[in-house]
């Protein structure tokens, strides 16, 4: 190596420079992947109405993924290892799915022939007034098993108990929980009693009103993270440094000025 090192002073730099480049440009996939799989599919459906609502989403996904998401995966991390049950709070479209998406994908299941899934994290999106059947039909379909028409809720609960377990399930993500039934707290709060699984509610403010409802639920979910919007100054800093120390531009992409009036007109003339 001494060698190579005399005969080639700048190539051991040069590699450096080339792993730390594949390193952050992984990163930025790893985290924004969720950010434009999640746009496709409103684009698909419909759902933006223009430019301007479009580069909003956008705009929104980078504030949630420019920094606080490593951060915030930091914080889940420490939660999971520990066992700990919390709540990811935050206004709409500030980034709290994409954030928490990205922290499912990072932690990707394990198959080996013969043996079941081991699946570290679950992530559920419960639908409008989730009573008990629909959050354990969720939780057992996530994880790949099927469910029969005719199961009641007991049984429910105890295959999607015995399924969490057998997965080796260690942090479930329920997304929009202010959708859950007052009732079905209930049924997450056993959840985490018996089988030490840590638990994450991820909604908006309106969660903080639910739960605060049941003091036994309120009091297991005291810890908290909190997203927030980005400033415009704060804004232009971001694009500015993943431009400069991440993305490196040839030509800056000036993101942070555009004039989203301006492209609207243009794209209605086109």
């Amino acid at each position: 190596m001494l060698g190579l090192y005399k005969l080639f002073p700048d190539m051991f730099l040069e590699q450096v420079r080339q792993l730390s480049y594949y390193s952050n440009l992984g990163l930025f996939w790893e985290v924004m992947a969720p950010v434009f799989f999640e746009m496709s599919d409103i684009y698909d459906e419909g759902g933006f109405k223009g430019v301007p609502d479009a580069m909003d989403f956008l705009v929104n996904g980078i504030f949630a993924v420019a920094g606080r998401p490593i951060y915030h995966h930091d914080w889940l991390e420490g939660k999971r290892k520990s066992r700990q049950c919390c709540r990811v709070v935050g206004e709409s479209r500030t980034g709290k799915t994409i954030a928490c998406n990205a922290y499912r994908l990072r932690h990707k299941p394990i198959q080996e022939t013969g043996k079941p899934p081991i699946v570290p994290v679950v992530y559920i999106e419960p639908p409008q007034d989730c009573g008990s059947i629909d959050l354990f039909r969720g939780i057992i379909e996530h994880l790949k098993y099927k469910v029969q028409s005719r199961e009641k809720v007991r049984e429910l609960r105890s295959r999607a108990m015995k399924v969490l377990e057998r997965c080796q399930v260690e942090t479930l993500l329920v997304d929009e929980a202010d959708r859950l039934k007052p009732k079905t707290f209930a049924d997450v709060r056993d959840i985490f009693d018996k089988l030490n699984i840590s638990v994450v509610l991820i909604g908006t403010d309106r969660l903080d009103t639910v739960i605060k409802r049941d003091e036994q639920v309120h009091n297991r979910f005291r810890a908290c993270y909190r997203f927030g919007k980005l400033t415009g100054m704060e804004f232009e800093q971001v694009v500015r440094i993943w431009e400069r120390d991440i993305l490196r531009l040839p030509v800056p992409s000036n993101l942070h000025g555009l004039d989203l009036t301006k492209e609207e007109s243009q794209a209605d003339q086109d």
